[in-house]
């Protein structure tokens, strides 16, 4: 069976509406959704908590295998420049068209079926952001072997946002796994941005 590296965010300076960091709520979730991978089969792999991004990149590269299909999962929550006027998902990859564009489709695809929040899509319309093209390019999509995905699920600095995705947690965490289990089974929903 395939691995998921899940890479939450590493960036405890960034504190949300309700007080939390986003490097805690992150490792929250990822720490909620390896159990429900290893329990749909796949060999999880979860960076140390005090594993700084660059650490956490090499350690992706070291044990995933691009070719037995493993992927590389980074866990984030976004902020706007001026605080509370953003709101949304994104999920960023390192090109369109490969098997990242496909896996950050399929995980967006499970994500709009449980938050309302809107879907920040790219300059071309694609579903998911390119790295480098819409906006930053981003080191741990550019350094990974895998296919990778960097999800920004909601902004924290936005109190509607924090609050959907609170109140709609759980489901968050089966849609991620069932995400994941669409790229594998190839299945794709259609989605309206």
């Amino acid at each position: 069976m395939p691995a998921v590296y899940l890479s939450p965010s590493t960036q405890s300076a960034n504190i949300g509406v309700d007080g939390i960091s986003e490097k805690d709520r992150m490792r929250t979730l990822a720490e909620a959704l390896a159990p429900v991978l290893k329990a749909k089969g796949y060999r999880v792999f979860l960076s140390a908590p005090h594993y700084t991004l660059l650490v956490a990149i090499r350690e992706s590269v070291s044990l995933l295998v691009p070719r037995l299909g493993d992927v590389h999962l980074a866990l984030h929550s976004n902020a706007a420049p001026v605080p509370g006027t953003a709101s949304g998902i994104e999920a960023w990859v390192y090109a369109r068209g490969g098997r990242g564009d496909r896996l950050g489709t399929c995980v967006l695809a499970r994500l709009r079926r449980v938050l309302t929040l809107p879907l920040r899509v790219a300059k071309d319309g694609g579903l998911c952001k390119v790295a480098g093209v819409d906006g930053p390019s981003l080191v741990e999509l550019r350094r990974t072997t895998a296919p990778a995905v960097l999800l920004e699920l909601f902004f924290h600095d936005n109190p509607r946002d924090v609050k959907e995705y609170l109140a709609k947690w759980p489901h968050v965490v089966q849609a991620l796994a069932d995400g994941i289990d669409d790229y594998y089974q190839k299945r794709l929903f259609g989605l309206e941005p």
